[in-house]
């Protein structure tokens, strides 16, 4: 399951806890800047950098370069929403079949994710696609996501289909990607709202689990703080069914240092080269939601 991945990853191993450390097994690229959302909750909203598409090229260079340095996983998200990226499939497939990378994932808003797209993705190689479903209902979602309520309902649609799209690519060429969603605990009540659009996609998906509140560096507290909405604090993952407990060995950032990101800024970031082998720790970037 993908909690198992994600707890995997997030505890900070012995390796990564000196001052230079070896690459990360984890990156994540963020092939698009732009999104068709503008939520609250995330600090892209905010408009502190460019929001554009990475260069091919530069994306090709730096997988090339991450798997030499021995870099096993790679994300195709950050803030951005990579459905906008034209040449996605692309990108998938050549992370995974001249890049030479294990495990290719992938999280989603899901109003873009068409059938036919996430068949292309699922051809391609993908692992894993995980869909952010925040919302309790269309009314919450366009106070959260802040686009017209039509595109809750793309996003319900788009999930119901994903499954029958990766059965068809698994039965035809035996690649399985897998299937997630989860959603924001944004308060102690939001588990309950969420009952009856979570029964909408019982079935469509792998595993659904819950996350805490992420405050995103504090660009996006005083929204929260506004909403009547609690930060995660300490806690790292809420888990599929009850709260969880801080997870072994992870502190307040849940990327710590064995994942890193590669913006759509990349090339004019302080981030730049962050990902590599020998790099001190006090310049790696975090993610986050994953």
């Amino acid at each position: 399951m993908i909690t198992d991945r994600i707890d995997a990853i997030t505890a900070i191993a012995s390796a990564y806890q000196g001052t230079v450390l070896p690459a990360p097994r984890s990156v994540k690229i963020e092939l698009t800047g732009r999104c068709n959302y503008a939520c609250s909750i995330c600090a892209r909203s905010m408009v502190l950098r460019d929001q554009k598409d990475m260069p091919r090229a530069l994306f090709e260079g730096l997988l090339r370069e991450m798997r030499q340095e021995g870099v096993e996983e790679i994300g195709l998200f950050y803030l951005g929403e990579s459905f906008l990226c034209r040449w996605l499939e692309e990108a998938i497939a050549f992370a995974k079949k001249t890049a030479a990378i294990l495990y290719v994932f992938l999280t989603t808003n899901g109003s873009l994710a068409k059938p036919d797209r996430m068949e292309a993705c699922f051809r391609a190689g993908l692992d894993s696609l995980k869909f952010s479903f925040n919302y309790a209902d269309e009314a919450q979602f366009e106070e959260i996501a802040r686009v017209k309520p039509k595109f809750y309902r793309d996003m319900v649609d788009n999930i119901r289909h994903a499954r029958r799209a990766r059965d068809k690519v698994f039965d035809e060429s035996g690649h399985r990607c897998g299937l997630y969603a989860s959603y924001i605990e944004y308060d102690g009540e939001q588990r309950e709202r969420m009952i009856s659009a979570l029964a909408e996609i019982d079935g469509c998906v792998d595993q659904i689990y819950a996350l805490p509140l992420y405050s995103q560096a504090d660009l996006v507290t005083e929204t929260e703080t506004k909403s009547g909405w609690a930060r995660c604090g300490i806690r790292c993952r809420a888990g599929p069914c009850s709260p969880r407990g801080t997870l072994p060995g992870t502190a307040n950032c849940r990327r710590a240092a064995s994942i890193t990101t590669a913006a759509s800024t990349w090339a004019t970031s302080p981030a730049r080269g962050s990902w590599k082998r020998g790099t001190p720790s006090g310049s790696r970037t975090c993610a986050p939601r994953i």
